[in-house]
């Protein structure tokens, strides 16, 4: 009985927590907070050293989150930003495995992209996930929300 109480609160407890996570922006899309900068400044470069990964959105991938790259030019701006909209969200506490959480920042037609790093993804659940627990027919499909298919996921750590 104790021990249905305990989850009961538990549960509770959570759900109360899940329900001020923000939802995350799509990382694939240029995403531009700033009234100031414009998307061409932010995701702008020449070497790839002028990019850096950030959060997307306020929960990073630490917390189920996504992360982005822009023109590190602008991160004490993007971390004011961060700060600032954040303030009052909560995350969750497990760890993202989207795409972009085994990505670096990179400098790809002028524009910061994020690429994967083979070394993490290929040693990640991510790969796991798609080995173990999807069907063929659905290997083509965007691994739930994660911003890549298992397929690519697979052919990337073969």
């Amino acid at each position: 009985m104790i021990k249905l109480i305990l989850l009961l609160i538990s549960t509770l407890i959570f759900v109360s927590g899940c329900a001020k996570i923000i939802p995350q922006q799509n990382v694939t899309e240029n995403t531009n907070m700033f009234e100031n900068i414009s998307n061409e400044e932010l995701y702008s470069c020449e070497i790839d050293s002028d990019c850096v990964i950030v959060k997307s959105a306020c929960c990073g991938c630490n917390a189920m989150g996504k992360s982005t790259s822009i023109n590190k030019r602008y991160l004490e701006d993007w971390n004011s930003n961060q700060r600032v909209i954040c303030a009052d969200s909560d995350c969750a506490m497990a760890i993202s495995q989207h795409i972009s959480c085994f990505s670096e920042p990179k400098c790809l037609n002028n524009t910061c992209k994020l690429i994967p790093r083979r070394e993490e993804l290929c040693d990640s659940l991510l790969l796991l996930n798609c080995k173990k627990s999807t069907p063929e027919d659905q290997l083509d499909s965007l691994q739930r929300g994660n911003g890549i298919s298992c397929r690519e996921v697979i052919e990337l750590c073969a």
